[in-house]
């Protein structure tokens, strides 16, 4: 295929010194296709593109859609076809057209239309009755529609949604004017309308009703499972056909029946799995697999059990009598409860405490579940509660989101049922009714998935009229299907009327703004009532409320309800109606409501007569001035000065006014409410300033507000703001964001693009121009904190003291304080002090304060100074930004000695850390909070404005929304809390907000405070705000419960302008995670983030290093099987360090068939790994003691400090590490130091040994035992256990072993070195990890070391694993660990010693440079004298680079090679000839020899051998073996010589070959009669093969008896047949009554051999009876005394030869002219099978039976109960019976097992 490499000659010495001369040339080069084609205005598309990347590509053209690619080829030039399906874009789509740089001869794109698709168009119309709607055209907007029906039906709502690819839609009309059950519609589109399958569908979704008070609604849902399918077991399992309502108003008297027949319009295919749902945590397995659907008898091929919409909708189109359906898609659920609290905008759903339970804790966090018809997930941070669930992002379990559904307290919620339902509308079918659905037998996994198909459920579905209103009726509904009727559902029901008009309604006046409303209720029944109406307007006809925007608050008309606590009191009842103008008669009006006073839009409101009155007083002067500040994205705080006089009168109210314009005349702007006096605080307490929050404005709208004032007569003047004010805000957060980064490149990949999408929404901006974005970036991952500790002495190295220690206080009022340290205390000792804090006292609750975890520390000196130790913080108990270490020297002031810390580095926990801030208010002498009043005010950060005031009791939501109008303060969270407490013995209250920075990063400077209009009843005011900083106290302690805030890790921010989208983010490191977040920028500040979607990060990929550089090849001296690559390395590794290089060596550029060496880089090294392994004794465990190890290295050798026998593996485990004990459990009894194992313990847990069980058992939780004795299941303490007072006792728990931890001086397990104050000898035996004990020796480690460990065995001895992290050297000078002698001092509990070993597992290899010149092969030989090639690959982490090939060859030095060509071939019975030519390579001498070596052996054992020295004749030379076995293989071998001597031997191709002649003729050559048309010969292998294996066999027939006849077929002819696979033919299309002869030949490699006639030698085709039944089958039946039988129709003919094939695997017959079953059955159809039961195996026996059948299967009944049965079947056809069939195998060919079988026994 394509062009091949050209040919080479060889030649030979007499060949060249003839002059003669050997060249090639290409006549014609080969074609194969390479390059590129564009499709459209597509990127270059490589020529052999995936189908994936095909579609990707061709996706991102505008106008493309989604669409589907499959790829197949390559034919011979590697050409492709891509055959691409749009699966979004309507109807046809336009010719692609194409371009290309293909290169290859003729090379062309060129496309082709499959098939066109499918679109609607035209128009349509609508009838009701006698009216019809103008045209519609088929793609109609709602309005359009609407518009239509209105002229012939009256007022309508009109909803669209798209309902199919083909450009269809669906309506949903709701008939506002026509009231009740009304008709259909009927559309009109015959001939209107284009598309296949075109069609209009009109079916009904609610019923209408009637606002009569005699009926009710009925609604309930399908079951689930009433489908001819693969439901559950047991369930219902065929259709619905009807439902049968029955209705009384009694339980007992349901008397009065209706029919509900079920409608198939709408049917839904559900998948079920539950057996799936996750236990433990969420994997989100459903069901897979495939299932098939049926309609009318027709079945779909298999769909996929995740098949999409479209994919079903196809599926279905594809039966006959299915023309149009519309599919839609959603998950399957299952009902989890029904009586769930769900309220709207709550982050999650709650189950009340009494009643049923809700299920939750079935459920696992990341599971989807459905609430009034939205889906959720299960948040991430649920933990199983039975009844809080947490709601999330349906696609994000990690994003929690709020309820969007309405509030109910029996709200239903369902669990995803691990599959999908697919709702099915059928739009046009062929039968005269929509049939149900059914689902043959599936391919569903797991075995439990089930497949249900369902009606729709019934919504208002059925109206029941005739009843009595206010009367309670009991309603039983029941399925029926085929099978009968299903269970009964009850539910009760009440018919309700709207009420009658209220009663004396009447109205008087009670200032010029107010009115106030009296009435009492209806006449008549008035126990449904549950609210009021009451309306006002100043027209009698209330045309200002029909027209208007009524509400209680409306200004001049209002429309209100009245309800709950207004209406439960004795009537009459009342309504003051507020803001009306003076002076003006208003009328009133009053309806009652209840449940149906809206069930039609028609307006049916009872209401009461209307009443009115006027409303009527010296109106105050005007307000001194009116102030506003923006306080919110739609607020404004409104100062007002209260007016110079009042007018005599008190001021009653203050109309506030806004509008956009200065003169008040924007209608649309314009708004005002009336405010009373009390309602308006004043803002300092001796002021005249009140204050209004002026809220529900429009964003980004200036407005002006006046005021006037208003007393018991009116209002007086208005005083409006010196200026206007524009409520605004942030921006809103952009609305999408993406991360684009790089696959793969030429370097190494480094950035990342982010693009994001202006906001959207109800106020994108903010109400202010947006003025730019910020683009921020960090990693995951923490940093550890680093402190250094500096002691420093003027008089160093001979200070006069020298010693100090350190206090650590992470929280208020906590600090601890180490030990005295000297000046020179190592690293080890300040570690052990550090971790230890807390411990220096015994506690009898032994809750002692974790402060400092794990930390590692190193020591430097301060030349001439001191000395420094950096300590890092590595736990995650100290993850974050710390509090300082504080020291404190001991030496007096004047011996010039200090201790100073400083942060070195700022920790910093994973995704950074909110800064915390604190707010507090406090009256001082005061035990009241309310003893405070006033305002204030918060600036931040050098904004220039200050927050609204704010009163001294805000709201957390106060606080937080004038926060965040700061400009220079992005989001934040807000706490408050109530002070009552005291203050260095004066008592203090007030008011504490903790403010959490969510929008600001890192350590933030402190809010500033404005408290000048606070003020108290009591002594002082002491407003403080403590900064997020970990600034200490007096004591060494936290001063206050505030966090400096932290960067996430690497965190970086660029600003960018407003018309600006995108950014690159460079710099990158590849193959980390990095993420991304954007927000926008106006004069307000910085907006919200948003995340990339659908991923909020982008892991940049390591890629394959680029190819190396300057690859060369060249001869090695001095050797003749290498050669020497040099190469450099490659211009980019891909983000990832070189490991190695491949080097491959080849004859062809193309490297077929290459040899390779790898060469290690130093990045490949490997490690030095060493086993210590302690033990114990048999059934006496280790309980104590230490040992040393020695270690070597660099001929340098080291000691460890003693190591305790059961030290912990890594420094970080000596904190404290517990690990479960497998294998037991114990029961704990209160107040008792002996525990009860379940199992023996004295194989698990050791004397001595710390345990510790759950810590919701222990009145402790943190206290540690130690065990005494073990013996069995006993084991004893050394102190009581004590449980927790919830725990019962005796009670069960798991136990834990507990090893290092901290403690005193005395008792710490945590590694230090000696010191004779702070380590003594005692505490340096049982203290420290191996990793502690080998990395403290002084020199001896740079890197350290790894350790793993195992359990303890069953000798309490231990496994460790040491791994040395620094380069291993070289033999000798590499590391090496032993015991160190004499230092075991290890006891087992008997007092033996107990021992330890160290093994070495691994030599760590140290690589060093791996560019230059290397030779290659390390480990094989190249062929002498052949020209190689070299090519170099460089291999890191993601794997190989693309090859860099050397520009020339070489040869190594070369000895003789091997011939080439080596033939073998049969000459005769006894001989063998071999050919060969020359070897590829003559060693640089000329050949003078040959020899032939042959054996009948593989190995050439005993071999033969001829020499070939006449060569004059040239190649190819040939040598006839002569003298050999008929029959027996003889292997062959040549190899050549030269004046080196013989080189490698060449076997023959093929390697052996056996003398043979022609074979002997076949035996048992039998010929039968099959059919009327066939005739059948079998054949055996014959007696004598002639000394090959028979390949073929030859079968002849012909109707003259010498074979000579000229016919042709069918009734001459003949077949070779494949030996290995027949033993038999049968020749068919013969003539019946013919007489035909048969003969067989045997072929091997000589060709045919002798041929054997048939016997009989001819024979007529002829009918016959039919060949055995096989394969039978026999059950115990389902009743008593039953067998269920099945068979398969015969197989091989009567006379018992298989028609073809071989005894063990016969092939069918074939069929009769014109097709047809196979003519195994006699050429006459079987026309029953007789079946036989005895009781004996002969069916000699009495109890027999014997039945016939036209089935392959039946059911034998009447049988003996619990009696064995033999069975055996004929087939019969009109020829007559065949032979019986008693066995179970195939066939019934080879046989060994009767079929027989017990008769289904009674059941007991």
């Amino acid at each position: 295929m394509g062009n091949v490499l050209g040919m080479v000659c060889g030649t030979d010495s007499n060949f060249t010194s003839a002059s003669a001369s050997c060249s090639h040339r290409t006549i014609i080069d080969g074609n194969a296709l390479g390059g590129y084609f564009i499709v459209g205005t597509s990127a270059l598309l490589p020529f052999d593109i995936s189908a994936t990347a095909m579609q990707t590509e061709l996706q991102l053209l505008t106008g493309m859609g989604n669409v589907s690619v499959s790829r197949s080829g390559p034919d011979n030039q590697l050409g492709y076809t891509w055959t691409i399906t749009w699966l979004t874009v309507s109807g046809n789509v336009p010719q692609l057209q194409f371009s290309n740089s293909l290169t290859g001869s003729a090379a062309t794109v060129k496309g082709a239309t499959v098939q066109d698709g499918n679109t609607i168009s035209g128009k349509f119309a609508l009838s009701y009755y006698d009216k019809i709607t103008s045209y519609i055209a088929w793609n109609a907007s709602s309005d359009t529609l609407q518009a239509a029906l209105q002229q012939i039906v009256g007022s309508v709502s009109v909803y669209k949604t798209v309902a199919s690819t083909e450009g269809g839609s669906s309506y949903l009309v709701t008939f506002n004017e026509l009231s009740g059950d009304i008709p259909l519609v009927v559309p009109l589109y015959s001939k209107l309308l284009s598309g296949v399958g075109a069609v209009i569908k009109v079916f009904e979704k609610v019923k209408g009703s009637l606002a009569l008070g005699n009926s009710l609604k009925l609604s309930f849902l399908s079951p689930l499972h009433c489908s001819h399918s693969q439901v559950p077991s047991g369930q219902c399992g065929a259709p619905i056909s009807e439902y049968l309502v029955s209705i009384g108003d009694t339980a007992a008297s349901t008397d009065q029946n209706l029919i509900l027949p079920v409608d198939y319009t709408i049917q839904k295919v559900r998948l079920a799995a539950p057996s799936l749902y996750d236990v433990v945590y969420f994997v989100g397995e459903d069901a897979t697999g495939y299932f098939q659907l049926a309609y009318n008898l027709a079945v779909t091929g298999p769909i996929s059990a995740h098949a999409s919409a479209q994919d079903l909708r196809d599926a279905l189109e594809a039966l006959p009598d299915v023309q149009t359906v519309s599919v839609s898609r959603s998950y399957s659920q299952d009902l989890l409860s029904s009586s769930v609290q769900a309220s709207q905008g709550s982050h999650s759903l709650q189950c009340p405490n009494s009643g049923p339970s809700c299920q939750f804790e079935t459920l696992t966090a990341g599971d989807l579940v459905s609430v009034q018809g939205s889906w959720y997930r299960v948040a991430s941070s649920f933990r199983g509660s039975a009844y809080q669930l947490p709601l999330a992002l349906a696609n994000d379990s990690t994003i929690l989101t709020s309820y969007v559904g309405s509030t109910s307290s029996s709200a239903s919620v369902y669990r995803w049922a691990r599959g999908f339902e697919w709702t099915i509308t059928f739009l046009s079918v062929s039968t005269s009714a929509v049939s149900p659905l059914t689902s043959p037998l599936s391919g569903l996994n797991p075995a439990s998935a089930s497949v249900s198909i369902r009606a729709d459920d019934c919504v208002n579905c059925m109206y029941i009229s005739g009843l009595s209103v206010l009367t309670k009726y009991y309603l039983h509904l029941k399925a029926v299907n085929s099978r009968g009727f299903g269970a009964v559902q009850t539910t009760t029901g009440v018919p309700l009327e709207i009420p009658a008009a209220p009663n004396s309604v009447s109205v008087i006046s009670m200032s010029g703004s107010q009115l106030l409303a009296y009435f009492s209720p209806p006449s008549g029944v008035i126990s449904d009532i549950t609210q009021y109406t009451i309306q006002w307007d100043t027209n009698a006809d209330f045309t200002h409320v029909a027209n208007g925007s009524p509400s209680c608050s409306s200004v001049g008309y209002g429309s209100c309800e009245l309800q709950g606590a207004a209406i439960n009191v004795v009537p009459p009842f009342s309504y003051h109606i507020n803001y009306l103008t003076i002076q003006t008669i208003y009328y009133v009006r009053v309806a009652a409501r209840n449940a149906v006073s809206q069930v039609s839009s028609a307006d049916t409101t009872r209401w009461s007569q209307v009443a009115s009155a006027v409303t009527a007083n010296q109106p105050p002067t005007a307000p001194v001035s009116v102030r506003t500040i923006v306080s919110g994205l739609q607020s404004l705080q409104v100062l007002i000065v209260q007016p110079v006089s009042n007018g005599g009168v008190p001021i009653t109210a203050y109309l506030i006014e806004w509008d956009a314009s200065a003169q008040f005349d924007d209608p649309t702007t314009y708004g005002s409410t009336t405010q009373l006096p009390a309602d308006l605080p004043l803002l300092q307490m001796s002021s005249t300033t009140l204050v209004y929050e002026l809220t529900g404005l429009t964003t980004g709208v200036s407005y002006y507000v006046r005021v006037s004032a208003k007393n018991s007569i009116r209002f007086g003047g208005a005083t409006t703001s010196a200026y206007s004010s524009t409520p605004a805000g942030k921006p809103s957060n952009p609305a999408s964001v993406t991360l684009t980064t790089a696959k793969s490149q030429s370097t190494s990949i480094t950035s990342t693009n982010v693009s994001w999408v202006a906001p959207s929404g109800s106020f994108p901006n903010g109400g202010s121009a947006i003025t730019g974005y910020n683009i921020e970036w960090w990693e995951a991952g923490s940093v550890a904190e680093v402190q250094a500790i500096q002691f420093k002495s003027k008089n160093f190295p001979n200070p006069s003291n020298g010693q100090f220690n350190l206090r650590f206080g992470p929280k208020p009022g906590v600090v601890y304080s180490t030990g005295n340290l000297n000046y020179q205390s190592n690293s080890f000792i300040i570690r052990s002090e550090l971790m230890d804090l807390g411990y220096a006292t015994t506690r009898d609750d032994f809750n002692y304060d974790n402060l400092i975890g794990d930390v590692s520390v190193s020591r430097s000196s301060l030349p001439g100074l001191g000395y420094q130790w950096l300590v890092t913080f590595n736990s995650e108990l100290n993850q974050g930004n710390q509090v300082s270490l504080k020291g404190n020297s001991l030496a007096s002031t004047s011996a010039g000695e200090t201790v100073e810390v400083f942060e070195v580095v700022k920790g910093q926990r994973s995704f950074g850390l909110a800064e915390v801030q604190i707010l507090q208010v406090l009256s001082l002498g005061s035990t009241d909070p309310l003893d405070l009043g006033g305002w204030f005010r918060l600036a931040f950060n050098g904004s220039q404005s200050l927050t609204a005031y704010l009163p001294v009791n805000a709201s957390e939501l106060q606080l937080k929304h004038a926060l965040e109008e700061l400009s220079t303060l992005r989001s934040v969270n807000v706490h408050k809390a109530t002070v009552q407490s005291s203050l260095q013995g004066l008592s203090v209250a007030g008011f504490q907000w903790t403010v959490t920075f969510l929008g600001d990063v890192g350590d933030q400077p402190a809010l500033q405070l404005d408290s000048s209009l606070l003020y108290t009843s009591k002594t002082a005011v002491q407003a403080t705000v403590f900064d997020g900083d970990n600034t200490l106290g007096e004591d060494g302690s936290k001063l206050a419960d505030t966090y400096p805030g932290e960067a996430p890790k690497n965190y970086n921010i660029r600003s960018v302008g407003a018309d600006v989208r995108s950014f690159t983010i460079s710099g990158l490191v590849p193959g980390n995670t990095y993420y991304v977040a954007v927000s926008a920028v106006n004069a307000y500040g910085t907006g919200s983030r948003t995340l990339p979607s659908p991923v909020a990060s982008t892991t940049l990929s390591k890629q394959a290093p680029q190819p190396p550089a300057a690859v060369s090849v060249g001869v090695h001296a001095g050797s003749s099987t290498a050669l020497d690559v040099t190469f450099s390395a490659p211009l980019s590794d891909g983000g990832a360090q070189v490991l190695s290089y491949r080097v491959e060596l080849d004859i062809s550029t193309r490297f077929l068939n290459p040899i390779y060496t790898v060469i290690p880089c130093a990045a490949g090294s490997t490690h030095s790994v060493f086993q210590i392994k302690t033990a114990g004794l048999l059934n006496d465990p280790l309980v104590g003691g230490y040992y040393s190890l020695t270690l070597s290295r660099n001929r340098a050798t080291f000691t460890t400090d003693p190591i305790p026998f059961d030290a912990t593996a890594t420094r970080s485990e000596e904190a404290g590490l517990l690990q479960l004990v497998t294998g037991t459990s114990a029961s704990l009894s209160n107040h008792s130091a002996v525990v009860t194992a379940t199992f023996a313990a004295d194989k698990l847990i050791f004397p001595g040994d710390r345990l510790s069980f759950d810590h919701a058992l222990q009145l402790h939780p943190q206290e540690v035992f130690t065990v005494l004795t073990v013996l069995g299941t006993s084991i004893t303490l050394t102190s009581p256990v004590l449980l927790a007072p919830s725990s019962a006792s005796p009670v069960t728990s798991q136990v834990f072993r507990f090893s290092g931890g901290r403690g005193t001086t005395l008792s710490s397990k945590v590694a230090c070195t000696s010191d004779s104050a702070l380590c003594p000898p005692s505490r340096l035996q049982q203290s420290g990890s191996i990793q502690s004990k080998l990395e403290s020796i002084p020199e001896a480690l740079t890197l350290g070391v790894s350790v793993d460990r195992n359990p303890p065995d069953a000798s309490n001895g231990i496994i460790y694993r040491v791994t040395f992290l620094d380069a291993s050297l070289k033999g000798s000078l590499n590391f090496d660990l032993s015991v160190t002698a004499n230092s075991q001092q290890l006891v087992t509990a008997s007092g033996a010693a107990g021992t330890v070993t160290v093994t070495k597992l691994s030599d760590g290899v140290a690589y060093s440079n791996c560019v230059g010149t290397h030779t290659v092969p390390a480990d094989k030989a190249l062929a002498t004298g052949m020209y190689y090639f070299a090519r170099v690959f460089a291999v890191n982490e993601i794997g190989y680079s693309l090859p860099q090939v050397s520009a020339s060859s070489q040869k190594p030095q070369v000895v003789p090679g091997p011939p080439t060509s080596v033939a073998l071939s049969v000459v005769s019975a006894t001989e063998l000839r071999v050919v060969f030519n020359p070897p590829a390579s003559d060693g640089g001498d000329a050949i003078s020899s040959y020899r032939v070596d042959y054996s009948i052996h593989s190995d050439f054992s005993g071999a033969q051998s001829q020499l070939l020295q006449h060569l004059s004749g040239g190649a190819p030379f040939f040598k006839t073996i002569s003298g050999l076995a008929t029959g027996v293989p003889v292997y062959v071998r040549v190899s050549a010589a030269n004046s080196q001597g013989f080189g490698a031997w060449a076997a023959s191709i093929p390697s052996s070959l056996n003398p043979y002649q022609s074979s002997g003729a076949p035996s048992s050559v039998l010929l039968r009669a099959t059919s009327s048309s066939m005739l059948t010969v079998s054949f055996g292998y014959p007696l004598s093969d002639g000394g090959d294996v028979i390949s073929k066999y030859r079968v002849e027939w012909d109707v003259a008896a010498g074979f000579n006849s000229l016919l042709a077929l069918p009734n001459k002819g003949y077949v070779e047949l494949d030996a290995t696979l027949f033993a038999s033919y049968t020749v068919s299309y013969l003539t019946a009554g013919q007489i035909y002869y048969f003969r067989v030949f045997a072929i091997n490699s000589a060709g045919l051999g002798t041929p054997a006639l048939a016997s009989p030698a001819s024979l007529a085709p002829s009918l016959q009876v039919p060949g055995r039944p096989h394969t039978i089958q026999a059950l115990p039946g389902l009743l008593a005394g039953t067998i269920t039988l099945s068979w398969q129709r015969p197989r091989v003919p009567a006379h018992g030869i298989p028609c073809s094939g071989i005894a063990t695997l016969p092939n069918d017959c074939p069929a009769a002219v014109g097709g047809g079953l196979p003519q195994s059955d006699g050429g006459v159809s079987i026309s029953e099978y007789e079946v036989e039961a005895n009781d004996q195996v002969d069916f000699s026996g009495f109890d027999s039976t014997t039945v016939t059948t036209t089935a392959t299967s039946y059911n034998l009944a009447g049988l003996t109960p619990g009696r064995t049965y033999f069975i055996r079947v004929l087939a019969r056809n009109a020829q007559g019976a065949g032979s019986y069939c008693a066995y179970s195998e195939p066939n019934c060919l080879v046989v060994s097992n009767h079929v027989q079988v017990v008769a289904t026994p009674i059941a007991a």
